[in-house]
C-alpha cells in the first residue's frame, strides 16, 4: 500500500486497536471484479503474511461479515469448542493467532464493500461500547476506500 491515503488508514487503524485495547486491526476490501476480498491494512500484526491472504466472498471472518451486512463478534460468550471449530475457516484469526475479534461492515451506497475488523490474541469479552467505537472507525475509514474504488 504506497498511496496517499496510507498514512490516514495506518492512522486510523492504531488508534482504533489502541481505543478497543486490541492487539490488531485490519481493513480489507471486497475486489468485486475478481470476486475476492484482500487485507490491505493492519496495525499490530506480527507479521505481513494477512497481505497474502485471498479470501473468497462467503468465506472466512471477513466474508462472513460482508454476507451478513452486519457486525460479527467472535469472543469467550461463544463456547470454546464452537471457536475452535470456525478457526481454520477464519484465516485471518489463524494468521495473526486472535482468541477473539469484531468484524463490521463499510458501506458505499447500500453496497458492502469492505470490512473493518479488530482482534485479541487472548480469550476476551468484548463490550458494546468496543462494538460502538469499531463502528465509528469503520464510518471514518470509508471516504478512504471510496478513493480506493473510485481512483484506481
Amino acid at each position: 500500500m504506497s498511496a496517499p491515503w496510507k498514512k490516514e488508514i495506518q492512522s486510523q487503524l492504531d488508534q482504533i486497536r489502541t481505543s478497543t485495547d486490541s492487539d490488531w486491526a485490519g481493513f480489507a476490501m471486497e475486489e468485486q471484479y475478481h470476486r475476492r476480498i484482500r487485507w490491505l491494512a493492519a496495525s499490530g500484526n506480527s507479521n505481513e503474511r494477512y497481505a497474502e491472504l485471498v479470501i473468497r466472498p462467503g468465506r472466512g471472518l471477513s466474508g462472513l461479515v460482508i454476507k451478513l451486512g452486519r457486525p460479527v463478534i467472535v469472543d469467550a460468550r461463544m463456547p470454546a469448542s464452537e471457536r475452535e471449530r470456525l478457526r481454520p475457516d477464519y484465516s485471518i484469526m489463524l494468521v495473526e493467532q486472535l482468541q477473539a475479534a469484531i468484524g463490521v461492515p463499510l458501506t458505499i451506497q447500500d453496497e458492502i464493500r469492505g470490512v473493518l475488523l479488530v482482534g485479541n490474541r487472548s480469550e476476551r469479552l468484548y463490550e458494546d461500547n468496543h462494538l460502538h467505537l469499531v463502528k465509528h472507525a469503520a464510518e471514518h475509514l470509508i471516504p478512504h476506500l471510496q478513493q480506493l474504488l473510485y481512483n484506481r
